[in-house]
């Protein structure tokens, strides 16, 4: 049964596993965990009471959906913040924020957006550009 004020189409065409929120979410946490100790364990208190736990009750997900999203989301965070990742993938792009620092904010803007977003605007377009190609062929 679904919460009230949730439409019974609200689920339609929707997948659920893994939950993109709790992999973005349990991504940033873990990441703030190598920052700092207590506003990571913070952010994890936050991410597991505000967006996991709201998903499952609103019936966007199963619990399991969350908890493989979670997984997902640490062991991305803990890769990310791995010493040959971080040499490998932000040297470069570091060296190219201070020969073009117009382009590279700008684009910066644009990919973090995009991730705040869920990429649902790029997801929005190419489900338009796709309904488009089925009308020409």
């Amino acid at each position: 049964m679904l919460p009230y004020g949730i439409k019974p189409t609200a689920l339609t065409n929707w997948s659920s596993f893994p939950s993109d929120h709790a992999v973005l979410f349990f991504t940033l946490a873990t990441g703030l965990l190598f920052v700092s100790k207590k506003l990571g364990l913070l952010a994890f208190i936050y991410t597991t009471i505000f967006i996991a736990f709201p998903r499952i009750y609103l019936g966007f997900h199963y619990p399991t959906d969350i908890i493989c999203g979670a997984l997902i989301g640490i062991a991305i965070g803990l890769i990310a913040n791995q010493s040959f990742v971080c040499n490998k993938i932000s040297k470069p792009i570091l060296k190219w924020s201070e020969k073009a620092p117009s382009l590279f904010y700008a684009l910066f803007f644009l990919i973090t957006y995009q991730i705040s977003d869920l990429f649902n605007s790029t997801r929005l377009f190419l489900h338009f550009c796709m309904e488009v190609l089925e009308h020409i062929i």
